[in-house]
């Protein structure tokens, strides 16, 4: 059984892996590291201690501004998707992506 600390810092480093994964569009790993993130996540929650608050909350910042990273990686992929389909059907010049849909991220523990 891990302590705390080491909790803590698994969950960290799972969250400054994602965020990296995130940038690189590297699907595979974003999932894998998902899968990690809900078990480190799921071990913390045994550890809800008034003094490890703050490190949690940090942690759910961090989490938070992941999901934010994500959707936008997912709106640019659909875009270049939407612009290189317009592309190949000869209708480059012209824009399909409409607006944006708003996304609503809501971490609670």
């Amino acid at each position: 059984m891990d302590t705390e600390k080491e909790v803590l810092a698994r969950a960290r480093r799972v969250l400054v892996e994602e965020r990296e994964a995130i940038r690189n569009l590297e699907l595979t790993t974003v999932e894998q590291l998902a899968t990690e993130k809900q078990a480190v996540f799921d071990e913390l929650g045994r550890f809800e201690t008034p003094p490890l608050r703050t490190d949690i909350m940090q942690l759910l910042e961090a989490a938070r501004h992941n999901c934010l990273l994500l959707a936008h990686a997912r709106d640019l992929n659909a875009a270049a998707l939407t612009t290189l389909g317009a592309a190949q059907s000869g209708e480059a010049g012209i824009n399909k992506i409409g607006s944006r849909r708003a996304i609503r991220v809501s971490i609670t523990g």
